[in-house]
Formats: C-alpha cells, structure tokens, sequence
C-alpha cells in the first residue's frame, strides 16, 4: 500500500489551515464539525457568559446549527423548546445576542434567519468567509473605560 503524503498550509499570520488534506467523508461535512473562533474576543465572550448564559447558549445552538455561510434557520418555538424557557425569554435573549452585535437577523417569507458574526465565529472554509450574509457595514470598537474592557458596535 502506498501512503500519500499530506501537505497542509498553514496562514502564518492567522494561524488557520488553509489547505489541509481531508478524507472524502470530511470533504463531505464541509468543515461542518469544526467552528472558528476569533481569540481576540475571548475575553468578550467570557464576560457576556457570565452575564448572559442563556444567550450564549442560543448562540453556540445557532453555531452549530448553521450553514457555512454562518446562516441558521429556526423558529423561536424550537428554541423554547431546546432550551425549556418561555418564548418571552428567548425573544431577550436573541435582542441581548443583536445589541451585542453577536447576530444579525434578516427577515425573509415569514422566517427569521440568524447570521452569526464572522467576526467573531466562523463555521466553513476559511476562504469561504467573506461569502458570510453579514451586514458589509458592520463596526465593533473596542471602549476601555474604568478599566474595563468591552465591545460596543453599530450596524450602520
């Protein structure tokens, strides 16, 4: 039998795989398995977990269930369900997920579509990021004041 040799490059400035070898079945998933995560924003999410749980877990439920175009499609009823809270706390805990610029949800035919920001959570390809249905105008400052560190942001 003879072993193919494997050449995976690797962006030295990112420190994402840009060419890995991938068996037919993970060609198949399509990175479906694997998500991105900016460490730049780390710290930002370790605050926003403590401060809103529930948020944070609609957000990796909505990760894990999106496209690899960061797009995720489903219905707040679902998410009650998943989560076993009312339909008014899932309601806060997506406007919680929106003001901090975490998703963006686009209206189409009576279906809510949540676009997670690829900013800072990417599932797909790393070349396949700027194909993300994110607002293009989309602006996240970082404000250090009293000595604490937050992410503020506008969808202009």
């Amino acid at each position: 039998m003879k072993s193919e040799k494997s050449t995976v490059t690797v962006c030295t400035e990112t420190g994402e795989v840009l060419t890995p070898t991938l068996t037919p079945q993970e060609k198949a998933l399509g990175f479906r398995r694997f998500i991105q995560l900016n460490c730049e924003y780390s710290n930002f999410l370790c605050n926003f977990a403590a401060k809103h749980p529930k948020a944070l877990a609609i957000l990796l439920f909505l990760e894990k269930n999106a496209n690899t175009r960061n797009a995720s499609c489903v219905t707040q009823k679902a998410l009650c369900q998943q989560f076993k809270i009312s339909n008014t706390t899932v309601w806060r805990q997506l406007k919680i997920l929106q003001k901090a610029n975490l998703i963006y949800v686009k209206k189409d035919k009576g279906l809510n579509f949540y676009i997670i920001n690829p900013e800072i959570v990417w599932k797909g390809t790393p070349t396949q990021r700027y194909l993300c249905e994110f607002p293009r105008y989309l602006t996240i400052d970082k404000d250090e004041t009293k000595g604490k560190t937050h992410y503020t942001g506008s969808i202009l």
